[in-house]
């Protein structure tokens, strides 16, 4: 582990810090500074997710989606999503309603809400 790591990862457990602690999940996700551990990432992302950083309430419900680090449960994956959405996050307003849309990793069509993400999605745009 380098002397940055180890600093941001000291200022990481600070509870407010929620940029530090998806910065420290997204070193375990990609192994940069770190050996890759999507376990170690997902336990990051969770931290900074209940704290209310929407990036990483986007990242986490992603894992939950594919079991990546996690065990898969489409159920938690839409749950973080959504609460990601509620902050305005692109990324998750567009990843759910393309799974709403299509069914994927378990999740149940919902095209109605599906419908509702696709307009927030291009009314976020201009």
């Amino acid at each position: 582990m380098s002397l940055p790591f180890i600093v941001n990862w000291l200022l990481a457990w600070l509870p407010w810090n929620t940029v530090q602690q998806h910065n420290i999940g997204a070193q375990y996700a990609t192994g940069d500074c770190v050996r890759q551990n999507n376990v170690c990432a997902a336990r990051w992302y969770r931290r900074a997710a209940r704290n209310g950083d929407a990036e990483s309430q986007y990242d986490l419900g992603f894992m939950y989606l594919l079991g990546d680090g996690v065990q898969h449960n489409s159920n938690t994956g839409v749950y973080w999503l959504e609460r990601s959405v509620k902050q305005g996050n692109q990324q998750a307003i567009k990843l759910l309603a393309d799974i709403l849309r299509d069914g994927t990793y378990g999740v149940e069509t919902d095209l109605k809400r599906s419908d509702e993400l696709y307009k927030l999605a291009d009314k976020n745009k201009g």
